[in-house]
């Protein structure tokens, strides 16, 4: 059987020394070095950063530090300013310090950090991260993924016998296709470069069978798991496997060998998870104990849409990253399906005309493969359903499974390619094969017509489809890139059928050797689209906020909400935060809720509803997790006690001078008034508010805040709490340039109506206003505290009702369990103990928490942080003590009176074990090296 399936593997198609093949490869290798260098641009040169960091210009406190800046390319790479970026410099900027980078203290009530490979930042591809400043680092990075991809796709093409113009034309392909567009920046696109090397080591592996090729493959898949995004991994070694079993049954020569071809890559691909088991063995305990998988859970309705298709050879189809806005539903990132006219054109020419002399092993599979992946990813249906029941496939959205798409278009192109190379060639260098310009007979030609009209035909009606998505002020933006797609497609199938059918041999090789440009070309301007850089200005500048929170926060923590200080950055300012983008374990998310019932956005990312936040700023949750401070948009009204006012259909103009208030009195924190339409401002001014003493003309409070655009309702928070009750003030609005009409008091026309938030007794007070507005929780207690007494609530809704309505006193401790309780000594009701903790800098070590107490008799150390996790532990004195779960997310240590050094100490669960693992594999992976260098030298004497 496995012989009659055997296929016999073409001489190889190498370019021969004349002028059309050099030519070609010329232009194929330029094409693919142009897009490297122009696509990341500047930042290889010093100019500015490859990081979407322009995007915090959309935020308080850099919209107003920032003032006028260029437009944001993406405006859908948040995720990598927010999270990918601190995190994984954070693990840099640790090491760098001398400590540990096992724990993120930051953010989220703190997360795990440098022990799992999630920021990909053990890839070989990150080096640059390791001896780069942070503006340089993203920019190299991507050189290096294209690097890789263009190392992979060479070793493997070459495998398969295609020209070395092929392996540039598949490397620019695959680098420009929609996956490795849409997530540049995230660890995704470094686990999908190394696929096609993947590919190769597997190819190998499967065709030669040696023991030594279980090492490239090990390599490569030690590679892929250290890039931090294991679902591409495993989609790539669903695929890989399958390769493998169609190469060795297809060069095997009998049923033991393609067994030990399974065998030799299965062993590479164990080898590989062994040689990564330091990071891959605390990833699964990650896994296991704090990660919701439920949360994730996919469905066969899941998949992208067939229309989404178009965006293979239209991007703009799916929406405009900039501002953004998606036509039609779901994220551009997760729907860009981008692979580009020429390619799919090459595609098509490689089964559509006439067949070549060049064959590719494995096409037929590899069609096969795209279309089941094209089924699986737009169709869904009963086929995903099926796929669903494996593992990953289960609970990762399908639409990551575009990388595979991207891969074997790439290789499929590269086919197509290649066959019109070997057309080009004079009729004299065909290599001794058949004839390459066989007619084709009638029946042939016309199904051949037929399909490739079908083709169309369906492009055209899904393009008619995705239009249907497509708002009316952008049709026309969208109706020109069809155009221009078409433009390119007439291109491209000029140039292809010149290369197959022209009779010169030069006229032929000058068209085949077009066609990288017209690759190139399009596949610039998407980059151009998505990519971008910013300029280095904006990379985490420091602020006024950033500055005020980090001389005042110490160790306790703030909130975010909404969006201010973009939940996440304060991990590169070390701030600790209370929210964030982060995995938070289901306690702390708990009380996250109590606070503000949809803090969580999604199961990473948190942060609190300004409108919530203001209502429950006075939160007892908040004071017991220690959060000393609050930031606000400066749009947004401050807490307190809200004063309307009757406003007039008429405006007074806001422009050349001042517009003021009616006379109002006392203290307040907020002044609110309506603009009507949207002001004339250009490209963005200077909004100031002062409220004046009636009598003596002097300043009150003073705030200046610069926007971009400004229209309908405006809140301005000023630090006016202060102000006596009975003293009379106006306030005076004025713009630095431009004009806006605003509407008028019904009791006085020449003066602008304005509401008022006046200050209530919530223990809020404002700190700080006009690029964010900063207030301060007086009531918040210490994050790491004494408490001298403790009481048990067994039942979790129980204990966050007592959290939330603040019935437990200060100096008491919730835990969870009786027999924390009984083990204690009861303490003494009579007073309160004179215990004071001195808390280390979390600076000094950010995976533990170090504080010496001195108390007259024994307590509780209470630590308010993200605890219920592996790994962590406790000392007293240096001996181990128990650390028991308390606060219904954090952690209380028993100690002793007297005097003593508590320390709670976070160990990467699974490191050690993990080690031992990998150093053994090592080791295997070293004598496998050494055993096949001893046999080649042996082989060598005795020739």
């Amino acid at each position: 059987m496995f012989t009659a399936l055997r296929r016999t593997t073409p001489r190889a198609s190498r370019p021969l020394p004349w002028p059309g093949g050099i030519w070609i490869s010329i232009v194929a290798w330029a094409a693919l070095v142009t897009f490297a260098l122009l696509s990341v641009g500047p930042p290889l040169l010093g100019m500015g950063t490859f990081l979407g960091t322009d995007l915090l210009q959309n935020a308080a406190p850099w919209q107003s530090a920032f003032g006028p800046t260029r437009p944001v390319v993406n405006a859908l790479v948040g995720d990598t300013v927010d999270t990918v970026v601190p995190q994984t410099w954070a693990i840099v900027d640790m090491l760098r310090a001398g400590t540990s980078p096992a724990w993120n203290p930051w953010v989220g009530g703190g997360t795990e950090l440098g022990g799992l490979p999630n920021s990909g930042l053990y890839s070989p591809l990150s080096v640059a991260w390791w001896v780069l400043p942070l503006s340089a680092a993203p920019g190299v990075t991507k050189l290096l993924e294209i690097v890789a991809v263009t190392i992979g796709m060479s070793l493997f093409l070459r495998r398969l016998r295609l020209p070395d113009p092929a392996w540039a034309l598949a490397s620019l392909v695959f680098v420009s296709s929609g996956f490795m567009v849409s997530w540049t920046n995230w660890q995704h696109t470094r686990v999908a470069a190394v696929i096609p090397l993947l590919f190769w080591a597997l190819d190998r592996a499967a065709v030669r069978r040696r023991l030594v090729d279980v090492v490239p493959v090990a390599i490569v898949v030690g590679v892929m798991l250290l890039g931090g995004f294991p679902a591409v991994t495993a989609y790539a070694l669903y695929a890989g496997a399958v390769w493998v079993v169609f190469r060795a049954i297809t060069t095997g020569r009998s049923f033991g060998r393609v067994v030990g071809a399974g065998a030799v890559c299965a062993a590479g691909v164990v080898l590989g998870v062994a040689l990564c088991a330091w990071t891959m063995v605390p990833f699964a305990i990650n896994a296991t104990s704090v990660l919701d998988f439920s949360v994730r859970a996919q469905s066969s309705t899941d998949s992208l849409q067939l229309i989404d298709l178009v965006s293979a050879f239209v991007p703009e189809i799916i929406g405009d990253v900039s501002i953004p806005t998606a036509y039609g539903s779901g994220s551009p990132i997760e729907r860009l399906s981008y692979v580009g006219i020429v390619a799919m054109l090459l595609i098509a020419s490689r089964f559509l005309l006439r067949r070549s002399s060049v064959a590719l092993p494995g096409a037929r599979f590899q069609i096969i493969a795209l279309a089941v992946c094209v089924v699986l990813v737009y169709i869904g249906g009963p086929a995903l359903a099926a796929a669903q029941e494996l593992p990953v496939f289960s609970n990762n959205p399908i639409g990551r499974l575009r990388v595979l798409v991207g891969f074997f278009s790439a290789t499929l192109a590269a086919a197509g390619f290649a066959a019109l190379i070997a057309e080009a060639r004079p009729p004299r260098d065909v290599l001794e094969l058949p004839a390459a310009r066989v007619a084709l007979d009638g029946r042939q030609l016309t199904l051949r017509i037929l399909t490739a009209l079908a083709i169309l035909g369906l492009m055209a009606s899904l393009t008619a489809t995705a239009m249907d998505e497509v708002p009316a002020w952008a049709e026309g933006g969208i109706i020109a890139a069809i155009w221009t797609t078409a433009g390119f497609g007439a291109a491209g199938l000029a140039l292809i059928l010149l290369g197959r059918f022209a009779k010169p041999s030069v006229v032929r090789a000058a068209a085949v050797g077009l066609l990288p440009l017209l690759v190139l070309i399009p596949a610039l301007d998407l980059v151009d689209h998505w990519w971008g850089w910013s300029d280095e200005s904006t990379l985490y500048p420091a602020t006024e906020t950033t500055d005020y929170l980090a001389q005042h926060l110490g160790e306790q923590r703030f909130a975010n909400t909404d969006a201010a200080l973009l939940p996440g950055t304060n991990t590169i300012y070390g701030l600790r935060s209370v929210g964030g983008h982060a995995y938070q374990t289901a306690q702390w998310q708990d009380l996250l809720r109590e606070v503000d019932p949809n803090a969580m956005i999604s199961p990473t990312y948190s942060t609190f509803l300004s409108s919530i936040a203001a209502i429950n700023i006075a939160s007892p949750v908040l004071d017991r997790l220690g959060v000393s401070y609050m930031l606000f948009d400066p749009n947004a009204p401050a807490p307190g006690v809200f004063q309307g006012v009757d406003r007039s259909s008429d405006t007074v103009e806001l422009g050349d001078g001042p517009v003021r208030s009616t006379v109002r009195t006392g203290p307040v924190r907020t002044i609110g008034f309506a603009i009507d339409g949207d002001a004339s401002i250009g490209g963005g001014a200077e909004l100031t508010a002062d409220i004046v003493d009636e009598v003596s003309g002097d300043v009150l409070a003073s705030t200046t805040t610069w926007y971009r655009s400004l229209s309908g309702e405006r809140n301005v928070t000023l630090a006016g709490e202060s102000i006596p009750a009975g003293t009379a003030w106006h306030a005076e609005i004025r713009l630095s340039s431009g004009s806006a009409q605003v509407f008028a008091a019904v009791d006085d026309p020449a003066a602008a109506a304005v509401a008022l938030t006046l200050p209530a007794d919530d223990g809020a007070r404002i700190v700080q206003t006009g690029e964010a507005t900063i207030i301060e929780r007086t009531n918040a207690l210490p994050r790491v505290r004494w408490a001298d007494s403790a009481i048990v609530e067994t039942d979790a809704d129980r204990r966050l009702s007592l959290l939330a309505e603040g019935a437990i006193p200060p100096t008491t401790v919730l835990l969870e369990r009786d027999e924390d309780l009984e083990k204690a000594v009861p303490a003494q009701e009579d007073e309160e103990s004179s215990a004071t903790v001195d808390l280390a800098p979390t600076e000094d070590d950010p995976a533990a928490v170090s504080a010496r107490t001195t108390s007259d008799r024994a307590g509780w150390l209470v630590i308010d942080d993200s605890l219920r996790r592996p790994g962590w532990s406790a000392t007293i004195d240096g001996e181990p003590a128990a650390l028991v779960p308390a606060e219904h997310a954090g952690a209380a240590v028993r100690v002793p009176a007297g005097t003593h050094d508590v320390r709670v100490q976070y160990t990467v669960p699974g490191l050690e074990t993990g080690t031992l693992v990998s150093l053994a594999a090592l080791g295997v992976t070293v004598l496998l090296i050494a055993a096949e260098l001893l046999i080649a030298r042996r082989r060598q004497r005795r020739r």
